[in-house]
């Protein structure tokens, strides 16, 4: 699934409880689809409180602000994914609120959103095909609400000679000039045309990378501060702790011991 714009990194199923409540704003690097069976809870983004209610499915936006609210009970299934391409990503950053829909309009995948709960990502076999169709009919219907916005222009395959080359090499943090001169340009110019296609700087872009790698390995391995700060490209794991408490509004410790599911 290469060519996919989408990487899914977890579903599941889970009954919400009062603990699932955040005191303050958090930042994770991956969306979330949620289908509220029973129960109901809210998620505020970016300072607006949207209510979570049976019956509807929701995408709640990546790498912004928010606070997870749950008074009683709330039962959930759910998709966390990534944009798996630079272009896509640049797309789905302007997304800074919570979309709602239906679940009558998405009646088709009803066996796929009661598998959630039972799919191994490692061991996929014939459910990736329904997988990912939920996952991208679902960012279709959120790339269509923001269609109106200035479309994306194509990338120019010098960029993309850059970016495949920032895409293997993010955790040695290479200097803008090494980057530039994959497309062969000149390293203002670069940042000016990157910024103009991917609304962030190659270094944001770098440490976004990195963040997202550092989450992953917190979630998903049981490697130590130490291990998980230099696979994901620092050296002293003070700095690391501190950049990525300034990214997710915690500490990398805190988010293991949390492991924020949904």
């Amino acid at each position: 699934m290469t060519d996919n714009p989408l990487k899914i990194i977890a579903t599941g199923h889970s009954i919400c409880l009062p603990q699932w409540s955040t005191r303050v704003e958090l930042r994770v690097p991956h969306f979330r689809i949620y289908y509220i069976e029973d129960g109901g809870g809210a998620v505020t983004v970016c300072g607006r409180r949207y209510k979570l209610e049976k019956g509807f499915v929701y995408f709640i936006p990546g790498n912004q602000p928010f606070i997870n609210h749950c008074d009683k009970r709330m039962s959930v299934s759910f998709l966390h994914g990534v944009p798996a391409t630079p272009l896509f990503e640049a797309m789905l950053a302007k997304v800074n609120v919570v979309l709602k829909w239906s679940f009558t309009e998405f009646a088709i995948f009803d066996a796929t959103f009661k598998r959630l709960g039972k799919i191994d990502l490692e061991k996929l076999d014939g459910n990736w095909f329904e997988l990912y169709a939920l996952g991208n009919c679902i960012l279709a219907k959120v790339l269509h609400f923001f269609e109106k916005k200035e479309s994306a222009a194509p990338i120019p395959a010098e960029l993309e000679n850059a970016l495949d080359f920032i895409n293997r090499h993010f955790t040695q943090n290479p200097s803008l000039g090494e980057i530039a001169g994959h497309a062969n340009y000149a390293p203002i110019y670069f940042h000016r045309l990157f910024k103009k296609y991917f609304t962030v700087s190659p270094h944001q872009y770098m440490e976004r990378k990195r963040m997202e790698l550092a989450h992953g390995l917190l979630m998903n391995s049981s490697g130590t501060m130490g291990e998980i700060a230099e696979l994901s490209g620092y050296q002293n794991v003070f700095y690391f702790s501190r950049v990525f408490k300034k990214h997710f509004a915690i500490s990398p410790g805190s988010m293991r011991k949390r492991k924020m599911m949904p």
